[in-house]
């Protein structure tokens, strides 16, 4: 570390400003791609023609130099650089790569320092007193920026897989819930065995499906409480009420609770127990109107909001955790949309809405067989989700690590830090 030394970005770079050019969204002849916001942000790319413009290369680190998201900085691009953006071209030793993640480090700091009073933008001095700590070997730098470059594709890596979890689970589940899957967990197919399924109300389903109404299903739908209460979530010992915002991400958060005053007596009948099924009755968002979740852990002294129902089905005939299923399918949640009432400010859908909810139920052995496959893939998905969060924490600490020489990557070469 006691060889790394302070130097001004204008040391490091040679910083120009790109040029306003005519854009089109599709590619010409002799087009090419126009290095502007949108390709910094990861919008879609639209071209440019080259002839007297500022021309960037994979070897220049591009920052966003007008804007919202002034101070952000890509690299890897050939194209027309932007008006809105400068082209930075390493000087002398100094490496693109390992220049990209020390200014990308610096993106919270640059944006403090921004400009403008109307739209804001990087200050025009940048390059004189912004100053980065570099290693006086280019060799040093490249691992430097190789170690961080490998974590950042682990990340992208990891977010690619989790969207396409994602896809896959939307697609299946749908299937699931209107095609089935049979005693040999192959999922039923209305084209190869086109006997076994029937239209319904409901669509084309399968024959031993039951048709009728959410109410044929749910024995009772239990209503919350919304006193005042302190914004703060509750402690341990305390008492709380949950937020519709417990549910509307789709997945329970029980951190999202309010707490209940010493003065107001708690109400055990709406206290929250793992297995129950959560629906939200009311919404700013009319798409968060009759999200539905099971709670399948939870702390104690939790009580349902006033825009919260607890459905409790008959578990004769349905599994909760089929049921938090069901109300995600597409046939039902177009069923909750043409149900809503209120303002524009104010979605909400009544118990007898939803008890008259058009529904195609299977048997529950097969819902057993659909919760399983749906299990399967959350777990997946929250694995990859657990992955995806630690591999951010630890690029965050080797990038302050690595590009500040609290760590040597070289730490057995002669007069390097131990």
């Amino acid at each position: 570390m006691s060889e790394w030394l302070p130097r001004s970005l204008a040391d490091l770079a040679r910083l120009q400003k790109g040029r306003k050019a005519y854009t089109t969204p599709s590619s010409r002849n002799g087009f090419v791609p126009y290095l502007g916001a949108s390709a910094l942000e990861g919008g879609p790319t639209q071209f440019a023609a080259p002839t007297n413009m500022v021309l960037g290369t994979t070897n220049d680190v591009l920052m966003l130099w007008d804007g919202e998201r002034s101070g952000l900085v890509g690299r890897g691009q050939n194209g027309v650089v932007g008006s809105t953006v400068v082209k930075l071209t390493p000087l002398g030793k100094t490496d693109a790569g390992f220049l990209f993640h020390a200014l990308n480090r610096k993106f919270d700091w640059i944006q403090a320092r921004r400009t403008g009073t109307g739209v804001p933008h990087v200050p025009k001095d940048l390059a004189t007193y912004l100053r980065l700590r570099t290693p006086p070997r280019s060799e040093d730098q490249a691992l430097v920026a190789e170690i961080l470059d490998t974590v950042d594709e682990a990340i992208r890596g990891t977010e690619h897989l989790i969207s396409k979890l994602e896809l896959i689970r939307r697609g299946l589940l749908n299937d699931l819930l209107t095609r089935g899957i049979d005693e040999d967990g192959t999922l039923r197919d209305p084209t190869q065995h086109p006997k076994q399924f029937g239209d319904s109300l409901m669509g084309l389903i399968p024959r031993d499906w039951e048709v009728g109404r959410l109410c044929d299903v749910v024995d009772k739908i239990d209503a919350g409480w919304s006193p005042a209460c302190a914004e703060h979530p509750p402690a341990t010992e305390e008492w709380g009420v949950l937020k519709v915002s417990a549910v509307t991400s789709g997945t329970y958060l029980s951190t999202e609770a309010k707490t209940l005053p010493k003065a107001l007596s708690p109400r055990s009948e709406i206290e929250v127990s793992p297995g129950d099924v959560i629906l939200a009755r009311a919404n700013g968002v009319a798409d968060l109107v009759g999200v539905t979740v099971e709670v399948l852990a939870t702390p104690p002294r939790l009580m349902l909001s006033d825009k919260l129902l607890r459905l409790r089905p008959n578990g004769s005939r349905m599994r909760g955790s089929f049921l938090a299923l069901m109300m995600q399918s597409a046939p039902v949640r177009k069923q909750i949309g043409q149900a809503l009432s209120g303002s524009s400010g104010q979605k909400n859908i009544s118990q007898d809405a939803i008890l008259g909810l058009g529904v195609a139920v299977p048997q529950v052995d097969e819902q057993d067989r659909v919760i399983q496959v749906s299990r399967r893939l959350n777990n997946q998905m929250r694995c990859e989700t657990v992955l995806l969060k630690k591999l951010r924490s630890l690029k965050l600490g080797l990038r302050d690590d690595l590009l500040t020489g609290r760590v040597s990557v070289t730490p057995n070469r002669e007069g390097d830090a131990a």
